[in-house]
């Protein structure tokens, strides 16, 4: 397993960005960051999309009336024979939200 941080808070000036690539052998991802009533919302597109996917990309509403801090906003069961690329793109509502992101975890099937 390894975590690689990834955060800070992303604000209404554009749609940030930021490519994370997924080392070999992973066979789940988690993209940990904080939800809340200023949050906006998290694009996530792996490529090639996992098995389960019907689409390339996933968006996660972040909002909710009490802040949660280091919170799960995503998982992702992977192939862990496929080489992945992760793009998390951040899309606030408003001026004034943001998107706040904390660490990206990985998991390997292999050894």
């Amino acid at each position: 397993m390894s975590l690689t941080t990834v955060g800070g808070a992303w604000t209404k000036a554009g749609s940030p960005s930021v490519k994370v690539p997924i080392p070999d052998h992973t066979s789940l991802v988690i993209v940990n960051g904080t939800r809340g009533p200023d949050a906006g919302a998290l694009l996530t597109k792996i490529s090639p999309p996992p098995p389960h996917w019907t689409e390339e990309g996933f968006t996660a509403n972040l909002n909710m009336p009490m802040p949660r801090f280091s919170q799960p906003l995503l998982y992702a069961v992977l192939d862990p024979t496929v080489k992945y690329t992760m793009t998390l793109t951040a899309q606030p509502r408003d001026e004034g939200t943001s998107v706040q992101l904390k660490t990206v975890t990985y998991y390997s099937a292999f050894p």
